[in-house]
């Protein structure tokens, strides 16, 4: 895929504003706003997996996330589906779970 490196770039760029922003702050790249408000820190992200078109993908990736009160970490496995908006991508649907890796 030609445009990866590019959604590779929004999935980092979007996953460390997903921890650190508030659901409101997060309404103009998602039609479901959410947000970690900072209680979390994105440690990595890996497993990146993309399908679909240009005009419709789904991404899916695991996202480490470290606690930054307790330093305890977690992983959730994040499925985006994104729609292009100007030049970089519109959440349309997110799903998270706890844990897991993806197949």
């Amino acid at each position: 895929m030609v445009y990866f490196h590019k959604v590779q770039a929004f999935v980092k760029a979007f996953s460390e504003k997903y921890v650190s922003s508030k659901a409101s702050d997060m309404s103009l790249i998602m039609k479901e706003p959410e947000g970690l408000e900072g209680q979390y820190a994105a440690k990595s992200i890996d497993q990146i997996n993309v399908s679909g078109s240009k005009n419709s993908m789904n991404i899916k990736y695991l996202l480490t996330l470290t606690d930054t009160e307790t330093k305890l970490e977690h992983s959730e496995q994040i499925t985006l589906t994104v729609s292009p908006k100007g030049s970089t991508y519109y959440v349309v649907k997110m799903i998270h779970t706890q844990g897991g890796l993806l197949n």
